[in-house]
């Protein structure tokens, strides 16, 4: 009840585009920040996507100021289009991404341009295009969404892994070029997270190894990430909290931060 207090309206006449958020942890985050009371402006690579998303976030949030773009963050210009679409922008969360995995000697130039180019260079235009506006206004909150694979490596997903290595640093890199400004850059580094898709997967390789969605759980957390501090996964609305906060007024003391939503996984302290 304490939390729900502190938290509400606190992103009252702040508006906010999250990329990558026609489903799952994007819509997750949108949803969460228009239930502050942000006005939430909706991305995904196409029209329809982000349309649709549109109306499920309103049945979420009765009365929720939200509109939608589309682009590929991949294309200099498609993503331009779209960042100019959104209109002025008080808090940007960088979650659209692209993830596939692979032999590490199977992936050619291709594939590692366009992890690349939609991980790291999408995350980079969007900052470039409105990093500049809030510090103009003097506020502003930048979010990226990262994973535990950019701090640990996963072999098959080794472009993924990298892409996510590079997006931490350049949150640090824009976080030091932002200083003084009163726009903040951050980045949520998430671990496995349960979400729709994911969850339907799970449960579906889960019932056919013939066990329980709960058994499964406890044996991928004790088989792959035995050092899980919270032995589960994390959920949406878990992160979307995490990124409330991040990009509240009361958050401005900090940036360039790694905030781990990773289940307690990462083992360094740093």
């Amino acid at each position: 009840a304490y939390g729900s207090a502190l938290l509400s309206n606190r992103l009252t006449g702040k508006r906010a585009l999250i990329t990558g958020s026609s489903r799952g942890i994007g819509l997750g985050i949108a949803t969460g920040l228009a239930k502050l009371d942000a006005a939430v402006v909706l991305h995904a690579r196409s029209r329809d996507a982000a349309e649709a998303a549109v109306d499920e976030l309103r049945r979420a949030v009765p009365g929720a100021e939200v509109s939608a773009v589309a682009g590929d963050l991949g294309s200099s210009e498609s993503a331009e289009s779209a960042f100019q679409g959104a209109g002025n922008i008080d808090i940007l969360v960088n979650n659209a991404g692209v993830f596939d995995g692979a032999s590490a000697f199977e992936l050619d130039d291709d594939a590692w341009r366009r992890m690349f180019e939609i991980n790291v260079f999408g995350a980079v235009r969007a900052i470039r295009h409105f990093g500049p506006k809030m510090s103009a206004n003097g506020w502003g909150r930048i979010v990226n969404i990262s994973s535990e694979a950019g701090s640990a490596p996963v072999t098959e997903l080794i472009h993924y892994s990298a892409s996510k290595a590079a997006l931490n640093s350049v949150s640090r890199g824009f976080a030091q070029a932002l200083m003084g400004t009163g726009v903040t850059v951050n980045t949520v580094i998430v671990g496995p997270t349960e979400h729709e898709n994911a969850t339907e997967s799970r449960k579906t390789r889960a019932a056919d190894a013939g066990i329980s969605y709960e058994e499964y759980q406890r044996r991928f957390f004790a088989e792959h990430r035995p050092t899980a501090l919270i032995a589960r996964y994390v959920k949406v609305e878990e992160i979307a909290a995490l990124v409330g906060f991040i990009v509240s007024e009361e958050a401005g003391f900090v940036t360039g931060a790694p905030w781990r939503a990773d289940c307690g996984s990462l083992t360094s302290i740093s």
